[in-house]
């Protein structure tokens, strides 16, 4: 059963294997401004929400049916990229943004006698993602007919909706390994048929045959 996903890493626990979190921790702040008055007390004005910070902890154990340098090395490398995605938590986004990856703390408790890991905790912090400004609805007028046309397909891309795989295609774990069509580790093959989409992200679409639950991540551009 998933638990939920961020990244194209998927949270689950079944009888064969227990990927998952602990001591989930979500900070909200907001940020004030206090004007001082004589002899009265400070008048408060509000002036904006807080970037939002979530911390988990991950046990990664081989007797629980995970790898735990393998999984410490896919976590190192969304970091080292900089990546940022949704997280979902029940097949609901936590948020209203992305989260981007600001830490990533490692314990290596136990190895076996060749000195292979098969204990390990890790910590996980991320903060909001958020963008300057907001995705243009029309294309200015210099942008080329061809931008326009790619512009308006990705328009019409909605997490939720339907998406048609026309085309053999390779599935990623992550975006950015989709859009840079190169990656250690694929999700394999996706079949031609109709798919939901569970997420987008860096002009990547993450499909999936089971409408709030992740999928693999492909390129579009590849769906020609």
């Amino acid at each position: 059963m998933s638990v939920g996903s961020y990244g194209g890493i998927v949270f689950q626990v079944s009888k064969k294997k227990i990927y998952s979190f602990s001591n989930f921790k979500r900070t909200r702040t907001a940020e004030w401004k206090e004007h001082s008055r004589h002899g009265q007390k400070a008048i408060s004005q509000f002036i904006s929400p807080g970037i939002e910070n979530i911390t988990l902890d991950i046990h990664l154990n081989a007797s629980l049916g995970v790898k735990p340098l393998t999984v410490i090395e896919k976590w190192g490398k969304l970091l080292e990229t900089g990546h940022h995605d949704i997280f979902v938590i029940g097949g609901k986004q936590v948020g209203k943004n992305e989260w981007k990856i600001e830490s990533v703390s490692e314990a290596w408790n136990t190895f076996l006698s060749k000195g292979e890991l098969i204990a390990a905790d890790i910590t996980v912090t991320l903060s909001e993602y958020i963008t300057s400004d907001k995705p243009k609805k029309k294309s200015t007028s210099t942008t080329t007919k061809k931008t326009t046309t790619t512009n308006s397909a990705s328009s019409a891309l909605v997490i939720g909706k339907t998406y048609k795989v026309k085309k053999l295609l390779t599935g990623y774990y992550t975006a950015p390994e989709a859009k840079n069509q190169s990656a250690v580790n694929r999700t394999g093959k996706v079949y031609p048929g109709t798919y939901y989409i569970f997420n987008i992200s860096q002009g990547m679409v993450n499909v999936t045959k089971v409408k709030g639950s992740p999928g693999s991540w492909i390129n579009p551009s590849k769906n020609k």
